[in-house]
């Protein structure tokens, strides 16, 4: 996972990987998380964390929308997303898959 993050050298790369795909998968893993978690815990990360990652979702889209602008770099976040998607699925196994999928947006 690690390499996959830092692997991507473009503008446009860095925010597809940790800011749009990553985000929106960290989101969905937060909410799931608080659903089992203490109830001290769980106000902290509802209330200290999860309120500021859709900013962050928002900065890269807004990256994304000033460098990806032909239609070749859009297939490529596409691919990037589809491989930050592969490899975060491959590290956290199946109780975590459909959480995953709904938070990029796919039936399963």
């Amino acid at each position: 996972m690690h390499a996959l993050t830092f692997e991507f050298q473009t503008p446009w790369e860095i925010a597809a990987s940790l800011q749009v795909f990553g985000e929106t998968i960290l989101i969905a893993t937060q909410k799931w998380m608080i659903e089992i978690l203490d109830l001290r815990s769980a106000r902290l990360m509802r209330d200290e964390i999860l309120v500021r990652e859709g900013s962050h979702v928002r900065n890269g889209r807004l990256v994304l929308e000033k460098y990806a602008i032909t239609e070749e770099i859009q297939r490529r976040v596409e691919e990037v997303g589809d491989r930050k998607y592969e490899q975060i699925c491959k590290s956290c196994g199946l109780p975590m898959f459909k959480t995953f999928d709904m938070a990029a947006g796919r039936s399963g």
